[in-house]
């Protein structure tokens, strides 16, 4: 599984990927705080 985080705090993008990793231990997850650099990622990367 693929999971693409998004949220321009840094601090609660942190908490989140801490979860998800918890949540989902085997998934590939890839976080950024830049809303155009995640869909841009999207584009270019299987997801």
């Amino acid at each position: 599984m693929k999971i693409i985080v998004v949220d321009n705090e840094p601090d609660r993008l942190e908490e989140l990927v801490k979860c998800l990793r918890a949540a989902f231990p085997n998934a590939e997850i890839t976080d950024f705080t830049s809303p155009s650099l995640a869909v841009q990622y999207s584009f270019e990367n299987p997801v």
